[in-house]
């Protein structure tokens, strides 16, 4: 009876096996597998994915500028029959391209003027300041204004500490730091060709420390300010990108972090008290502030100021 039972069973599924593909047969020649629609190789495209909305600058709008309430949008045909040549460099930046694919997907969105406001008055007056949206010191916009333009589409993320920031509080403008209307950097669109000389152009003391013997390696190319520096904001003036000095060291030299048998309660307390982080050495002038004692008695590290350990010379370091 069980043989007979197991037999019926087995005949059913090949019965079934035999009929599937009639089945199949049966579906919709259009779609066979039941897929969902998308809008891709169709006459009556569909959204794909839920997405409504076109990419790019799709959201983009006419700037706001204070100092001209009464202009209006002209377009950028208007705006490019003077500025040709600026024309011409913007068309390789990224602004560039995700402008280029809103506006083919919404010939109405604005181009030139989602960033230098609506450009009218300033066609009728080329020459008076402040009418259009300059992003220097001396165009005549304010450095408010500058920066609300730019924070209308990059806000949140490092951005979110500008506002009291120090280089917000020293009036700096993003123009000051990077350059939209021309790819001269390989990212970030930097008024300079890197981000490292970028931040040289005003911290030259700091640039300056790199050139001694002992440094980290930020002009070979292998490291770079932001690394360490948030220049968008942070929790000090410092602008570090955590809560300490420590955290922040902690983030290439996770080995440093402990705990050891015998910590260093200066160093613990801050990297600085020992360190630089531009040179990685301290000059004591052979006199620990932290130990009040000689920095080589006390560590047997050999240092710039003190080239001698308990272990002997260290001859790769010159006598002092």
């Amino acid at each position: 009876m069980f043989l007979t039972l197991v037999a019926v069973a087995i005949a059913a599924l090949v019965m079934a096996g035999w009929r599937a593909p009639v089945a199949a047969q049966s579906v919709s020649a259009e779609n066979p597998h039941r897929l969902p629609s998308t809008h891709f190789g169709s006459d009556g495209p569909v959204a794909a994915h839920g997405f409504d909305v076109p990419p790019g600058f799709a959201g983009a709008r006419v700037a706001n500028n204070p100092l001209a309430m009464d202009a209006t949008p002209i377009g950028a045909a208007t705006c490019t029959a003077c500025h040709s040549r600026e024309a011409q460099n913007f068309a390789h930046t990224t602004h560039a391209l995700g402008m280029q694919v809103a506006e083919a997907a919404d010939p109405q969105t604005p181009t030139c003027e989602t960033c230098h406001g609506p450009g009218s008055r300033h066609a009728q007056d080329p020459t008076a300041k402040g009418l259009i949206i300059a992003f220097s010191h001396e165009g005549g916009s304010p450095i408010e204004t500058q920066t609300a333009t730019c924070l209308g589409c990059h806000s949140g993320g490092p951005r979110d500490q500008w506002t009291g920031s120090v280089h917000q509080r020293n009036e700096l403008s993003c123009s000051d730091c990077h350059n939209p209307m021309a790819r001269l950097s390989a990212e970030g669109l930097m008024a300079k060709p890197s981000i490292n000389e970028t931040c040289a152009t005003c911290h030259t003391d700091i640039r300056q420390q790199f050139n001694r013997r002992s440094h980290m390696p930020l002009p070979e190319g292998q490291m770079a300010c932001v690394d360490c520096h948030n220049p968008h904001g942070g929790f000090n003036n410092a602008l570090i990108k955590t809560d300490t000095v420590n955290e922040t060291c902690y983030q290439c030299h996770a080995e440093k972090r402990g705990p050891f048998l015998f910590e260093h309660a200066p160093v613990r307390d801050n990297c600085l008290n020992c360190l630089t982080a531009p040179t990685s050495t301290r000059c004591w002038s052979r006199r620990c502030p932290c130990c009040a004692s000689s920095a080589t008695r006390t560590c047997g590290i050999p240092t710039i100021c003190s080239p001698r350990s308990r272990w002997g010379p260290a001859p790769h370091l010159t006598s002092v």
